[in-house]
C-alpha cells in the first residue's frame, strides 16, 4: 500500500512539474506576442486549482 501511494505521489509530482514547465513556456510566448498577462495568469491558476481539487 505504501509503495502504491509513493508511486501515485511521484506521478502527480511529475505531472505538475510538466504542467508548470509548459505553463512558463506558454506565458513567455504570450508575453512575447503581447497578450494580456492577467488573463493568461487567470487561466493558469484555474487549471492548477482544477488539477489539485480534481484528485
Amino acid at each position: 500500500m505504501v509503495k502504491k501511494g509513493k508511486a501515485i505521489l511521484k506521478q502527480t509530482g511529475a505531472g505538475i512539474f510538466s504542467y508548470v514547465l509548459f505553463c512558463l513556456g506558454g506565458a513567455y510566448e504570450s508575453y512575447y506576442r503581447g497578450a494580456n498577462m492577467g488573463f493568461t495568469a487567470c487561466i493558469a491558476v484555474c487549471v492548477i486549482a482544477f488539477i489539485i481539487w480534481g484528485q
